[in-house]
């Protein structure tokens, strides 16, 4: 039984229904629609591959990277017993190890054939999304009215989610214009991303591909001459989005220098710490704090703050570990086989997901985070050698196993629905939402 192609094509689907701004929304809003479809991806992924594993006649180990993921999740499993929202808490710890198992998946069955599928699949259903956002900034220059990106952003009721996404996309762009015959096609695409990137002032985006751009300038000779193409397209898009503003904004050009407040929360998190808070945290998915007349924000908008405060410092060694080890491996892989493009193009498109959840929701939003974890599981499957997550149960344990796993199942589902049941589109919008878009919590 090959559950990948399932995966993949579950994959593909999820994002062909979240990405694309054609499809009926069926919740409250975008982003509601975007959770429930990665509720049934999560679930039907990690049902399919626990089914596969039960199947296996042999048993395998366990490599180091999945032990320090299952430690991270057995200190989020001790943080949510001890939060004060025990109940939620629980449940964003098995959200976040479905994530896990929805990587270990595609690490398992990864192929050459199946990678290339999958970025073509993804950067093609996002440049879609993006030609859809070039119409809007053509309607708003033949009106000659500011180019508003909550209005040309199509269906993203926060802005900063759809450059989430793009962080990870620019590099598989980057990766495809090895193929001479669409290399103007990606040109031209790359370009259209620079200028939604500027539109929307997108400064951390921004920054983390020219973090990329000069990491590919200092150690990787194969390709500096493609990121220096996607360097002239930025130019390109920063000069169109000038023009535009020149031209039809009666030459006013806004610039967003302010931190969105996100400066006062981090120092107010960490001023705040415990020892105790330091070891165990206060419950994975539980943070929320306020700016001064404004809506409360659920989540700090930086992922290595989030984790210790909530999963607490131990949890967040393991994690920093299996990613250091995980790009340890990959720049090891990378250097005896430099012209290996894609594996090079998932490296850099994982470090850009990491460079900018520092500063932004990348691991919270619903996409963003799916995004991660099939990139991660790729980048691992293309890198390191494979073995198989769990080792073999006897038949005993298997039926106590999956019963565990079940009971795991009908809380994750149960959870996600009292919560969803719980909104009330009356009372607006929190900033920064953390599961649902109006983050109310049991």
């Amino acid at each position: 039984m090959k559950t990948f192609p399932f995966i993949t094509t579950l994959c593909v689907f999820y994002f062909f229904l979240t990405l694309l701004p054609f499809i009926p929304v069926f919740s409250f809003d975008y982003h509601n629609h975007q959770r429930i479809l990665q509720v049934i991806l999560l679930s039907l992924s990690s049902i399919t591959f626990l089914i596969k594993l039960s199947a296996r006649k042999k048993q395998l180990s366990t490599p180091i990277i999945s032990k320090l993921i299952y430690l991270f999740i057995i200190m989020g499993v001790i943080s949510s017993i001890l939060s004060k929202e025990e109940n939620f808490s629980l449940f964003y710890t098995i959200h976040f190890s479905f994530l896990f198992i929805l990587s270990l998946a595609v690490f398992n069955d990864e192929s050459k054939k199946r990678t290339l599928y999958f970025i073509v699949s993804i950067v093609i259903l996002h440049s879609t999304l993006v030609l859809v956002c070039f119409l809007n900034v053509i309607f708003s220059i033949a009106d000659q009215v500011q180019l508003n990106p909550f209005v040309i952003y199509q269906n993203f009721i926060n802005i900063r989610f759809f450059n989430q996404v793009q962080v990870f996309i620019i590099p598989l762009l980057i990766f495809l214009l090895k193929h001479k015959d669409i290399k103007r096609v990606v040109c031209f695409f790359l370009t259209l991303n620079f200028l939604l990137m500027f539109i929307g002032h997108a400064r951390g985006a921004l920054l983390t591909f020219i973090i990329i751009l000069l990491l590919s300038q200092l150690f990787d000779k194969h390709q500096r001459k493609d990121y220096q193409i996607a360097f002239v397209c930025l130019l390109i898009g920063f000069l169109s989005y000038y023009i535009c503003n020149v031209l039809f904004s009666f030459g006013e050009t806004s610039l967003n220098t302010s931190s969105s407040g996100r400066l006062f929360i981090w120092q107010e998190t960490i001023s705040e710490f415990t020892w105790q808070q330091l070891f165990i945290g206060n419950g994975p998915g539980v943070f929320q704090t306020s700016l001064e007349g404004r809506a409360p924000m659920s989540h700090p908008h930086s992922s290595v703050i989030e984790i210790i405060n909530e999963w607490g410092f131990l949890a967040f060694i393991f994690l920093s570990l299996a990613i250091y080890l995980t790009v340890k491996n990959a720049v090891t892989y990378l250097v005896v086989n430099n012209e290996d493009s894609s594996s090079k193009a998932l490296l850099y498109s994982f470090i850009s997901g990491l460079i900018y959840s520092l500063l932004s929701g990348v691991h919270v939003m619903p996409v963003s985070q799916t995004l991660l974890f099939i990139i991660w599981g790729l980048l691992l499957a293309r890198t390191s050698n494979k073995a198989l997550a769990f080792v073999k149960f006897k038949r005993w344990k298997l039926v106590f196993f999956a019963i565990i796993i079940a009971a795991v199942w009908y809380f994750y589902g149960w959870v996600a629905l009292e919560t969803y049941q719980k909104m009330n589109p009356d009372t607006g919008y929190i900033i920064g939402p953390r599961f649902w878009s109006i983050a109310h919590r049991l």
